[in-house]
Protein backbone atom coordinates (compact mmCIF):
# COMPACT_ATOMS: atom_id res chain seq x y z
CA UNK A 1 0.00 0.00 0.00
CA UNK A 2 1.46 3.65 -0.90
CA UNK A 3 0.97 6.17 1.14
CA UNK A 4 -1.59 9.17 0.05
CA UNK A 5 -0.25 12.95 -0.14
CA UNK A 6 -1.30 14.98 3.02
CA UNK A 7 -2.83 18.54 2.58
CA UNK A 8 -0.13 21.62 2.79
CA UNK A 9 -2.89 23.55 4.71
CA UNK A 10 -4.86 22.05 7.96
CA UNK A 11 -8.72 21.25 7.56
CA UNK A 12 -11.10 23.29 8.68
CA UNK A 13 -12.63 20.77 10.89
CA UNK A 14 -11.55 17.37 12.56
CA UNK A 15 -14.37 14.29 13.65
CA UNK A 16 -13.17 11.87 16.20
CA UNK A 17 -15.14 9.23 16.33
CA UNK A 18 -14.28 7.30 19.83
CA UNK A 19 -13.45 9.53 22.97
CA UNK A 20 -11.30 7.09 24.62
CA UNK A 21 -7.26 7.29 25.25
CA UNK A 22 -6.72 7.60 21.54
CA UNK A 23 -9.85 9.45 20.61
CA UNK A 24 -8.83 12.45 23.38
CA UNK A 25 -5.03 11.98 22.75
CA UNK A 26 -5.14 12.79 19.31
CA UNK A 27 -7.49 16.14 20.19
CA UNK A 28 -5.16 16.75 22.77
CA UNK A 29 -2.07 16.65 20.39
CA UNK A 30 -4.16 18.87 17.61
CA UNK A 31 -5.16 21.47 19.85
CA UNK A 32 -1.30 21.74 21.41
CA UNK A 33 0.03 21.79 18.01
CA UNK A 34 -1.93 24.76 17.36
CA UNK A 35 -4.79 23.98 15.39
CA UNK A 36 -7.83 26.40 15.41
CA UNK A 37 -10.15 24.56 13.46
CA UNK A 38 -13.24 22.87 14.28
CA UNK A 39 -12.88 19.39 16.31
CA UNK A 40 -15.58 17.26 17.54
CA UNK A 41 -15.42 14.10 19.72
CA UNK A 42 -17.81 11.41 19.68
CA UNK A 43 -18.29 8.53 22.70
CA UNK A 44 -20.42 5.80 22.46
CA UNK A 45 -19.82 5.91 26.45
CA UNK A 46 -21.52 8.18 28.73
CA UNK A 47 -18.62 8.48 30.60
CA UNK A 48 -15.53 11.44 29.73
CA UNK A 49 -12.62 9.61 28.46
CA UNK A 50 -11.12 7.23 31.09
CA UNK A 51 -7.87 4.88 31.45
CA UNK A 52 -8.46 0.99 30.85
CA UNK A 53 -5.89 -0.74 32.08
CA UNK A 54 -7.00 -0.37 35.94
CA UNK A 55 -10.49 -1.54 35.67
CA UNK A 56 -9.38 -4.86 36.32
CA UNK A 57 -6.90 -3.83 39.02
CA UNK A 58 -6.94 -0.97 41.41
CA UNK A 59 -10.76 -0.54 40.37
CA UNK A 60 -11.91 -3.68 41.28
CA UNK A 61 -10.56 -3.82 43.68
CA UNK A 62 -12.25 -0.68 45.36
CA UNK A 63 -9.01 1.10 45.65
CA UNK A 64 -10.06 3.90 42.77
CA UNK A 65 -13.27 5.37 42.27
CA UNK A 66 -14.34 6.58 38.87
CA UNK A 67 -12.80 9.84 39.04
CA UNK A 68 -9.66 8.12 39.33
CA UNK A 69 -9.69 6.48 36.09
CA UNK A 70 -10.03 9.91 34.49
CA UNK A 71 -7.87 10.92 31.54
CA UNK A 72 -8.30 14.37 31.54
CA UNK A 73 -10.29 16.87 34.26
CA UNK A 74 -13.48 18.87 33.62
CA UNK A 75 -11.56 22.10 32.77
CA UNK A 76 -8.57 20.29 30.96
CA UNK A 77 -11.56 19.33 28.67
CA UNK A 78 -12.95 22.53 28.32
CA UNK A 79 -9.63 24.21 27.33
CA UNK A 80 -9.80 22.03 24.54
CA UNK A 81 -12.56 24.34 22.42
CA UNK A 82 -13.87 20.70 21.37
CA UNK A 83 -17.29 19.47 20.83
CA UNK A 84 -17.61 16.25 22.64
CA UNK A 85 -20.92 14.44 22.25
CA UNK A 86 -21.10 11.67 24.60
CA UNK A 87 -23.49 8.49 24.70
CA UNK A 88 -23.39 9.32 20.98
CA UNK A 89 -22.99 6.10 18.83
CA UNK A 90 -22.17 6.26 15.10
CA UNK A 91 -23.56 4.49 12.70
CA UNK A 92 -22.27 5.08 9.03
CA UNK A 93 -19.58 7.28 7.63
CA UNK A 94 -19.74 8.92 4.27
CA UNK A 95 -16.22 8.94 3.04
CA UNK A 96 -17.45 10.89 -0.40
CA UNK A 97 -19.69 13.84 0.88
CA UNK A 98 -17.10 13.79 4.37
CA UNK A 99 -19.81 13.08 7.06
CA UNK A 100 -19.95 10.86 10.10
CA UNK A 101 -23.74 10.05 10.96
CA UNK A 102 -24.92 8.59 14.37
CA UNK A 103 -27.97 6.74 15.17
CA UNK A 104 -30.54 9.47 15.55
CA UNK A 105 -29.50 10.46 11.52
CA UNK A 106 -27.57 13.62 13.14
CA UNK A 107 -24.75 14.72 10.58
CA UNK A 108 -20.85 15.93 11.96
CA UNK A 109 -19.16 17.22 8.54
CA UNK A 110 -15.15 17.21 8.27
CA UNK A 111 -12.54 17.83 6.69
CA UNK A 112 -10.18 15.05 8.41
CA UNK A 113 -11.81 12.04 10.72
CA UNK A 114 -9.74 9.69 13.02
CA UNK A 115 -11.48 6.59 13.76
CA UNK A 116 -10.56 5.36 17.41
CA UNK A 117 -13.31 3.46 18.50
CA UNK A 118 -11.43 0.65 19.88
CA UNK A 119 -12.79 -3.14 20.20
CA UNK A 120 -15.32 -5.09 21.94
CA UNK A 121 -14.92 -8.13 23.99
CA UNK A 122 -14.87 -11.34 22.13
CA UNK A 123 -18.08 -13.40 23.23
CA UNK A 124 -17.70 -16.97 24.14
CA UNK A 125 -19.92 -19.30 21.50
CA UNK A 126 -20.31 -22.10 24.24
CA UNK A 127 -22.35 -19.93 26.17
CA UNK A 128 -25.69 -21.57 25.85
CA UNK A 129 -27.87 -19.88 27.86
CA UNK A 130 -26.97 -16.62 30.65
CA UNK A 131 -24.89 -13.51 30.02
CA UNK A 132 -21.65 -13.98 31.45
CA UNK A 133 -19.22 -10.71 32.55
CA UNK A 134 -16.39 -9.15 30.06
CA UNK A 135 -14.66 -6.66 31.18
CA UNK A 136 -13.86 -3.21 28.79
CA UNK A 137 -16.07 -0.57 30.71
CA UNK A 138 -16.93 1.14 34.09
CA UNK A 139 -20.37 -0.64 33.67
CA UNK A 140 -18.29 -4.28 33.13
CA UNK A 141 -16.27 -3.46 35.88
CA UNK A 142 -18.87 -2.44 38.38
CA UNK A 143 -20.97 -5.03 37.72
CA UNK A 144 -18.18 -7.51 38.47
CA UNK A 145 -17.13 -5.90 41.09
CA UNK A 146 -20.65 -5.99 43.06
CA UNK A 147 -20.38 -9.84 42.51
CA UNK A 148 -16.64 -10.48 43.88
CA UNK A 149 -17.27 -11.01 47.37
CA UNK A 150 -15.29 -13.39 49.91
CA UNK A 151 -15.87 -17.09 49.02
CA UNK A 152 -17.75 -16.38 45.95
CA UNK A 153 -16.37 -18.71 42.72
CA UNK A 154 -15.18 -17.11 40.16
CA UNK A 155 -14.25 -19.21 36.58
CA UNK A 156 -12.35 -17.21 34.36
CA UNK A 157 -12.30 -18.75 30.32
CA UNK A 158 -8.67 -17.39 29.08
CA UNK A 159 -5.13 -16.87 30.69
CA UNK A 160 -4.22 -13.92 28.39
CA UNK A 161 -3.09 -10.72 30.35
CA UNK A 162 -6.60 -9.03 30.67
CA UNK A 163 -7.97 -12.46 32.60
CA UNK A 164 -4.39 -12.84 34.63
CA UNK A 165 -5.28 -9.48 35.91
CA UNK A 166 -8.55 -10.52 37.13
CA UNK A 167 -7.65 -13.55 38.13
CA UNK A 168 -5.44 -12.10 40.68
CA UNK A 169 -6.97 -9.57 42.16
CA UNK A 170 -10.03 -11.63 42.41
CA UNK A 171 -8.57 -14.32 44.45
CA UNK A 172 -7.20 -11.10 46.79
CA UNK A 173 -10.61 -10.37 47.79
CA UNK A 174 -11.39 -13.95 48.74
CA UNK A 175 -12.68 -15.46 45.82
CA UNK A 176 -12.00 -19.07 44.53
CA UNK A 177 -10.99 -18.67 40.87
CA UNK A 178 -10.38 -20.95 38.36
CA UNK A 179 -8.64 -19.97 34.77
CA UNK A 180 -9.76 -22.23 31.52
CA UNK A 181 -7.71 -21.57 28.94
CA UNK A 182 -6.93 -23.36 25.68
CA UNK A 183 -3.54 -22.89 24.86
CA UNK A 184 -1.11 -24.95 27.19
CA UNK A 185 1.33 -22.10 27.04
CA UNK A 186 -0.98 -18.94 27.45
CA UNK A 187 1.42 -15.51 26.58
CA UNK A 188 4.49 -17.31 25.16
CA UNK A 189 4.43 -15.76 22.24
CA UNK A 190 4.31 -12.27 24.31
CA UNK A 191 6.60 -12.80 26.67
CA UNK A 192 8.56 -15.99 26.00
CA UNK A 193 8.15 -19.08 27.29
CA UNK A 194 10.75 -18.12 30.77
CA UNK A 195 8.57 -15.54 31.69
CA UNK A 196 4.72 -17.19 31.08
CA UNK A 197 6.01 -20.25 32.86
CA UNK A 198 6.96 -17.83 35.91
CA UNK A 199 4.11 -15.91 35.69
CA UNK A 200 1.63 -19.63 35.44
CA UNK A 201 3.53 -20.63 38.60
CA UNK A 202 3.22 -17.06 40.69
CA UNK A 203 -0.49 -17.43 39.76
CA UNK A 204 -0.32 -20.78 41.55
CA UNK A 205 1.53 -20.04 44.16
CA UNK A 206 -1.70 -17.19 45.09
CA UNK A 207 -4.27 -20.38 45.28
CA UNK A 208 -5.26 -20.12 41.33
CA UNK A 209 -6.70 -23.11 40.22
CA UNK A 210 -5.13 -23.36 36.07
CA UNK A 211 -7.10 -25.68 33.64
CA UNK A 212 -4.26 -25.53 30.72
CA UNK A 213 -5.29 -27.26 27.09
CA UNK A 214 -8.99 -27.43 27.75
CA UNK A 215 -11.72 -25.66 26.21
CA UNK A 216 -15.44 -24.45 27.84
CA UNK A 217 -17.91 -27.15 25.56
CA UNK A 218 -21.13 -25.63 27.05
CA UNK A 219 -21.97 -22.58 29.81
CA UNK A 220 -25.23 -22.01 30.70
CA UNK A 221 -27.02 -20.63 34.19
CA UNK A 222 -29.63 -22.45 36.01
CA UNK A 223 -32.58 -21.16 38.14
CA UNK A 224 -30.44 -21.38 41.28
CA UNK A 225 -28.30 -18.33 39.85
CA UNK A 226 -25.20 -20.93 39.43
CA UNK A 227 -22.74 -21.61 36.42
CA UNK A 228 -22.80 -24.63 35.12
CA UNK A 229 -19.63 -25.40 32.76
CA UNK A 230 -18.16 -28.33 30.47
CA UNK A 231 -14.70 -28.69 29.97
CA UNK A 232 -13.48 -30.75 26.96
CA UNK A 233 -11.37 -33.12 29.28
CA UNK A 234 -15.02 -34.17 30.51
CA UNK A 235 -15.10 -32.31 33.57
CA UNK A 236 -17.73 -30.10 35.13
CA UNK A 237 -17.35 -26.99 37.06
CA UNK A 238 -19.89 -24.96 38.79
CA UNK A 239 -19.40 -21.48 39.30
CA UNK A 240 -20.84 -18.53 40.55
CA UNK A 241 -19.31 -15.75 38.29
CA UNK A 242 -18.34 -16.06 34.73
CA UNK A 243 -16.05 -13.44 33.00
CA UNK A 244 -15.13 -14.23 29.52
CA UNK A 245 -11.86 -12.96 28.73
CA UNK A 246 -10.69 -14.17 25.00
CA UNK A 247 -9.73 -12.13 23.01
CA UNK A 248 -11.53 -8.58 21.62
CA UNK A 249 -12.80 -7.96 18.30
CA UNK A 250 -12.49 -4.17 16.01
CA UNK A 251 -15.56 -2.10 16.63
CA UNK A 252 -15.73 -1.43 12.68
CA UNK A 253 -19.79 -2.21 11.50
CA UNK A 254 -20.74 0.63 11.08
CA UNK A 255 -18.10 1.35 8.50
CA UNK A 256 -19.98 -1.27 6.47
CA UNK A 257 -20.15 0.13 2.93
CA UNK A 258 -18.34 3.27 3.54
CA UNK A 259 -15.37 2.32 1.23
CA UNK A 260 -13.13 2.07 4.33
CA UNK A 261 -11.57 -1.27 4.04
CA UNK A 262 -12.08 -3.22 6.82
CA UNK A 263 -10.06 -6.74 7.76
CA UNK A 264 -9.38 -7.60 11.33
CA UNK A 265 -9.45 -3.37 11.74
CA UNK A 266 -9.36 -0.53 9.91
CA UNK A 267 -7.15 -0.71 6.78
CA UNK A 268 -4.07 1.73 6.40
CA UNK A 269 -0.80 2.75 4.84
CA UNK A 270 1.92 3.29 6.41
CA UNK A 271 1.25 6.64 7.98
CA UNK A 272 -2.18 5.07 9.38
CA UNK A 273 -4.39 6.96 6.51
CA UNK A 274 -7.30 4.66 5.79
CA UNK A 275 -8.89 6.57 2.53
CA UNK A 276 -7.73 10.12 2.04
CA UNK A 277 -9.03 12.37 4.64
CA UNK A 278 -9.58 9.59 6.95
CA UNK A 279 -6.97 7.95 9.54
CA UNK A 280 -7.15 5.59 12.25
CA UNK A 281 -5.83 5.19 15.82
CA UNK A 282 -5.26 2.85 18.91
CA UNK A 283 -6.76 -0.74 19.19
CA UNK A 284 -8.58 -0.54 15.96
CA UNK A 285 -5.80 0.71 13.70
CA UNK A 286 -4.27 -1.63 11.07
CA UNK A 287 -1.55 -0.09 9.59
CA UNK A 288 1.12 -1.13 7.18
CA UNK A 289 4.43 -1.92 9.00
CA UNK A 290 7.76 -0.79 6.88
CA UNK A 291 9.33 -2.21 8.94
CA UNK A 292 8.43 -5.77 9.31
CA UNK A 293 6.24 -5.74 5.55
CA UNK A 294 2.74 -6.41 6.48
CA UNK A 295 -0.07 -5.10 8.50
CA UNK A 296 -0.42 -5.20 11.88
CA UNK A 297 -2.68 -3.97 14.94
CA UNK A 298 -2.10 -3.54 18.60
CA UNK A 299 -3.56 -3.38 21.41
CA UNK A 300 -1.35 -1.71 24.34
CA UNK A 301 -2.22 1.42 25.94
CA UNK A 302 1.04 3.15 25.15
CA UNK A 303 0.38 2.84 21.62
CA UNK A 304 -3.46 4.34 21.17
CA UNK A 305 -1.60 7.54 22.42
CA UNK A 306 1.25 7.23 20.48
CA UNK A 307 -0.31 6.35 17.43
CA UNK A 308 -3.20 8.90 17.94
CA UNK A 309 -0.32 11.53 18.71
CA UNK A 310 1.07 10.54 14.84
CA UNK A 311 -2.10 10.46 13.24
CA UNK A 312 -2.56 14.71 14.66
CA UNK A 313 1.02 15.06 13.55
CA UNK A 314 -0.15 13.54 9.77
CA UNK A 315 -3.07 15.60 9.58
CA UNK A 316 -1.42 19.07 10.12
CA UNK A 317 0.98 17.77 7.24
CA UNK A 318 3.81 16.39 8.67
CA UNK A 319 4.26 12.92 6.32
CA UNK A 320 6.16 9.85 7.17
CA UNK A 321 5.84 6.13 8.66
CA UNK A 322 4.26 5.17 11.78
CA UNK A 323 6.87 2.45 12.86
CA UNK A 324 6.40 2.14 17.02
CA UNK A 325 8.78 0.51 18.98
CA UNK A 326 6.26 -1.58 20.63
CA UNK A 327 5.89 -0.95 24.80
CA UNK A 328 3.64 -3.02 26.85
CA UNK A 329 3.57 -3.88 31.12
CA UNK A 330 1.48 -5.52 33.04
CA UNK A 331 0.47 -5.79 37.47
CA UNK A 332 -0.05 -8.93 38.62
CA UNK A 333 0.26 -9.26 42.24
CA UNK A 334 3.29 -7.20 43.29
CA UNK A 335 4.92 -7.67 40.05
CA UNK A 336 5.38 -5.52 36.92
CA UNK A 337 6.21 -7.08 34.06
CA UNK A 338 7.30 -4.34 31.18
CA UNK A 339 8.27 -5.90 27.48
CA UNK A 340 9.39 -2.92 24.62
CA UNK A 341 10.22 -4.13 21.44
CA UNK A 342 9.34 -7.53 19.72
CA UNK A 343 9.44 -11.17 20.84
CA UNK A 344 9.74 -12.66 17.34
CA UNK A 345 9.20 -16.22 16.53
CA UNK A 346 13.07 -18.36 16.91
CA UNK A 347 14.54 -15.04 19.28
CA UNK A 348 17.12 -16.24 21.50
CA UNK A 349 16.34 -15.23 25.35
CA UNK A 350 19.38 -14.33 27.18
CA UNK A 351 18.20 -13.76 31.17
CA UNK A 352 20.36 -11.92 32.80
CA UNK A 353 19.64 -11.08 37.01
CA UNK A 354 18.65 -6.75 37.75
CA UNK A 355 19.74 -4.90 40.44
CA UNK A 356 16.84 -3.12 41.48
CA UNK A 357 14.57 -5.72 43.20
CA UNK A 358 15.90 -8.94 44.52
CA UNK A 359 13.47 -10.78 42.20
CA UNK A 360 13.75 -8.61 39.30
CA UNK A 361 15.49 -9.72 35.81
CA UNK A 362 15.55 -8.78 32.48
CA UNK A 363 15.30 -10.67 29.28
CA UNK A 364 16.92 -9.84 26.71
CA UNK A 365 15.98 -10.93 22.76
CA UNK A 366 18.38 -11.42 20.11
CA UNK A 367 17.22 -12.69 16.40
CA UNK A 368 20.28 -12.99 13.68
CA UNK A 369 22.32 -11.24 16.20
CA UNK A 370 20.26 -8.17 16.46
CA UNK A 371 18.48 -6.82 19.88
CA UNK A 372 14.54 -6.95 19.17
CA UNK A 373 13.16 -6.72 22.42
CA UNK A 374 13.36 -6.42 26.03
CA UNK A 375 11.58 -8.02 29.01
CA UNK A 376 11.28 -6.66 32.43
CA UNK A 377 10.02 -8.72 35.91
CA UNK A 378 10.01 -5.24 38.83
CA UNK A 379 13.07 -4.09 36.99
CA UNK A 380 11.65 -1.06 35.72
CA UNK A 381 15.47 0.94 35.18
CA UNK A 382 16.26 -1.29 32.95
CA UNK A 383 14.01 -2.05 30.75
CA UNK A 384 14.08 1.78 29.80
CA UNK A 385 17.64 1.80 29.08
CA UNK A 386 17.18 -1.10 26.43
CA UNK A 387 14.42 0.38 25.46
CA UNK A 388 16.31 3.89 24.57
CA UNK A 389 18.62 1.59 22.53
CA UNK A 390 15.49 0.27 20.99
CA UNK A 391 13.90 3.39 19.67
CA UNK A 392 17.71 4.48 18.47
CA UNK A 393 17.76 1.44 16.40
CA UNK A 394 13.97 2.45 15.06
CA UNK A 395 15.11 6.03 13.85
CA UNK A 396 15.62 4.52 10.24
CA UNK A 397 12.32 3.22 9.36
CA UNK A 398 10.80 6.50 10.34
CA UNK A 399 11.54 8.72 6.87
Amino acid sequence: MTSVDLPHTPPESVVVIGASAAGLATVTKLRRDGYEGKVTLLGEEAHAPYDRPPLSKKFLTGAWEPEKLALASSDQLTDLNTDIRLSTRVAAMDIKRGLVVDDTGLEYPYEAAVIATGVRPRPLPAVSTGTPHVLRTISDARRLKDCLRAGKRLLIVGAGFLGLEAAGTAVRLGAHVTVVETALFPLSSRLGITTSNRLLALHGTNGIDLRLGVAVEDARIANSNVWTVDLSDGETIEADEVLVAIGSIPVTEWLDGSGVDIDNGVVCDSSCQAVPGVWAAGDVARWWDVRHEKHIRTEHRTNATEQAQFVASAILGKKRSYVPVPFFWTDQYDVRIQVAGHIPEGAVEEVLESGSHEDSTISLFHKDGTLTGVLGWNAPREVSKYRRELLAQNKVWES
